[in-house]
């Protein structure tokens, strides 16, 4: 990985994110008349008190804090992420596929010549 200038700027968003979505949004009470319960006999009506149950939350309540610990970390940690050379992945590829080419070659010559003596 590479450490990037936008680290704090995203650190920042997702702050902003999650502030708004928690303080300002805020989470949206759910109540028992809201819930739909299978097999409801018709006698079972509404006993005049209506509980809380839960409390529906957004869901960048709960993403935007991972992404702001992941981005603050990338942001922590950019010395030790410097780019590293990795071109011996791409030599070793090259070299395996031009070894396979020239073993099906080979199986195919030995193939053909097999043939010819039947």
């Amino acid at each position: 990985m590479r450490p990037s200038k936008y680290d704090k700027w995203v650190v920042l968003a997702c702050l902003i994110i999650f502030l708004y979505s928690f303080f300002i949004i805020g989470g949206k009470p759910i109540y028992e008349s809201d819930l739909k319960y299978p097999n409801k006999p018709l006698w079972w009506g509404d006993d005049g008190r209506d509980e809380i149950v839960a409390v529906e939350w957004p869901t960048s309540v709960i993403i935007a804090p991972l992404v702001c610990i992941i981005f603050f970390c990338l942001w922590l940690f950019e010395d030790e992420l410097r780019p590293i050379n990795r071109h011996w992945v791409k030599k070793g590829l090259l070299n395996n596929w031009s070894k396979l080419k020239k073993n099906v070659r080979e199986d195919v010559y030995k193939w053909n010549r097999f043939k010819k003596q039947r």
